[in-house]
């Protein structure tokens, strides 16, 4: 029988070390060691193919001397498995949300059937999606959220746009950004949440769709690096048209014609720019944002619809 002893006190409780007694020996729950201290280990012992070196912290050591000596009460819990809830509300600072698809569950899209027919939003059930992202943003947490669509957009895409004035009036800051315009980019390449730069949960969606709601996780700085870095490109995030009218409309059409005119732009006088360069400017060429500046004025953005007119893009999905 496997009983756990402890975890780390001063980890959050999404990503907690932790030791387990079984009968002959320890479980313990680590960092994973990168490969080049898993070579430099291996100096001093050999490593069998079904075995993994982690890393735990010193606070845990308490709980690896209890589980050594027996001194421990039979029965013991830890706090379960981690949700989104219990991530969001260890979040101090940053929650980065990236979406991949060009479509998702329409059984987990409340107002979808009803919008295709008539255009109407008004059966959207949001649930308790609004006071979370208030209450975090109230905090003081920086809620982004980075969509990559195909063009032209699916209709699934067009709803979502259409729902999203609403995500945006919670207080998220919601960018869409062409899929042909991140082709150089180094793009997840499955939807993700991101905690305090630091977290990931990953959400992989079956290929009819329909969400699985099956998650996995990682804390792998390096990992965390790379995706964090696509949302901290600057001047990129706010593409939009000066103007104190925030009904001025800024149509996809127009912001395709304005990027395709730019990428067609003669270069061969130019000297070649670095890759980092060239994806920059595939950035701010390629972002769309529909949320307000702190001190300036919101820009419009129309979507392509044969059904309804829509301005401003907007929606968002229950995680």
């Amino acid at each position: 029988m496997i009983h756990f002893v402890g975890g780390d006190p001063d980890s959050d409780k999404e990503e907690c070390p932790a030791v387990w007694r079984a009968p002959g020996g320890l479980y313990l729950r680590g960092k994973t060691a990168v490969p080049e201290l898993t070579g430099r280990l291996s100096k001093d012992v050999g490593k069998g193919e079904d075995e993994t070196d982690v890393w735990v912290p010193d606070r845990l050591f308490p709980a690896i001397r209890e589980a050594i000596d027996d001194d421990y009460e039979p029965g013991r819990q830890g706090p379960g498995r981690h949700d989104f809830k219990t991530l969001l509300a260890a979040t101090k600072h940053s929650l980065i949300r990236f979406e991949t698809r060009d479509a998702y569950d329409i059984n987990e899209a409340s107002s979808y059937e009803q919008w295709r027919e008539t255009g109407d939003l008004s059966s959207h059930d949001w649930g308790e999606w609004p006071d979370m992202v208030r209450e975090a943003i109230a905090r003081g947490v920086r809620w982004r959220r980075v969509r990559i669509i195909s063009r032209p957009m699916s209709e699934y895409m067009r709803w979502e746009y259409a729902v999203t004035d609403a995500n945006v009036s919670f207080g998220e800051d919601i960018r869409w950004l062409w899929r042909d315009q991140a082709a150089d980019l180094l793009v997840p390449a499955a939807d993700c949440w991101v905690f305090d730069n630091r977290v990931i949960r990953w959400n992989f969606q079956r290929g009819d769709d329909s969400n699985p709601h099956v998650y996995s996780y990682s804390s792998d700085p390096r990992v965390a690096r790379d995706i964090v870095a696509l949302s901290s490109w600057r001047g990129t995030a706010r593409h939009r048209t000066p103007t104190s009218n925030p009904s001025r409309a800024y149509s996809v059409a127009a912001a395709a014609a304005r990027i395709n005119a730019r990428a067609s732009s003669p270069t061969t006088a130019r000297p070649r720019k670095s890759s980092q360069a060239r994806r920059y400017r595939a950035m701010s060429a390629g972002w769309v944002s529909v949320s307000s500046p702190p001190s300036s004025s919101t820009c419009a953005f129309t979507a392509p619809s044969s059904k309804v007119s829509m301005s401003n893009d907007s929606r968002a999905r229950t995680p």
